[in-house]
């Protein structure tokens, strides 16, 4: 079973993003704003990868899915796992020390979709790192997806990943209640064909308050209304984890050792 994806035939359509964006997770400000701090990863297995998207917590942690180091129910290990910074002109390479899953992730639902990976080593970070704090969503606040995913199934073997983003305006409020019950989510319908597809799990969901990003969320999973294997299908419902519920379980799992 992909642990991305849950094939489910009877959505709602209540929420509609802006028109005027580019088709999936796209959008050029998002190789130069982005990359030092948005990061590539891959994961080893066996006979195949998974591809992931995650950001910087400081100069040595990694925030990032849960849901991207099991596959097939196998665990993955940490020295097949690479985090790649940077554009591909520039691409530094880091291994890990430690994956740090949350206790209580749920493969089958996706409750607490939320880990942290230890770089075997502290990095020099040339970017702005977005906060960890609790925000509020207010009426006109948008959401923006950073991740480096497909724009469709297919890219997964032969394509290069790219960083992009995509906008989205904020839901109602009750949207995710029929498939979520812990308000540890938030999500959004897709329509126009404009989604988060493979690679971008685990990448930020961000906000901005005045000239400072912050996690509002992490690509977690999407339900899909269309043929197994596809994404960004009109009807489709993209899911986040949410930061807030999980700042004090951050701090605790993200301390450098000044040893």
């Amino acid at each position: 079973m992909d642990l991305r994806f849950i094939f489910n035939k009877s959505l709602p359509v209540q929420y509609k993003p802006k028109e005027h964006l580019i088709k999936r997770v796209t959008g050029e400000d998002a190789i130069n704003f982005y990359s030092d701090v948005v990061v590539k990863i891959t994961i080893g297995y066996q006979n195949s990868k998974l591809y992931c998207t995650g950001t910087f917590l400081n100069s040595r942690f990694i925030l990032t899915a849960a849901s991207c180091f099991l596959k097939d129910g196998k665990e993955a290990d940490y020295n097949k796992v690479i985090v790649s910074v940077g554009d591909s002109f520039n691409e530094m390479r880091f291994r890990l020390e430690k994956i740090i899953k949350h206790e209580g992730f749920n493969a089958n639902t996706f409750e607490n979709n939320i880990a942290i990976l230890k770089l075997s080593g502290n990095i020099s970070l040339k970017g702005n790192l977005f906060k960890v704090e609790p925000q509020e969503l207010e009426k006109r606040d948008s959401l923006k997806i950073v991740g480096y995913g497909f724009t469709n199934i297919k890219d997964n073997i032969n394509s290069k990943r790219f960083l992009r983003s995509l906008e989205i305006t904020q839901n109602n409020g009750k949207l995710c209640d029929k498939y979520e019950k812990t308000g540890k989510s938030y999500c959004y319908e897709v329509s126009f064909n404009q989604s988060t597809c493979y690679g971008d799990m685990g990448g930020p969901v961000l906000i901005q308050r005045e000239n400072v990003f912050y996690i509002f969320g992490i690509s977690s999973h999407f339900y899909s209304s269309g043929k197994r294997g596809s994404c960004g299908e009109n009807g489709d419902i993209g899911f986040m984890t949410l930061v807030s519920e999980y700042k004090s379980w951050i701090d605790i799992n993200s301390v450098i050792d000044n040893i």
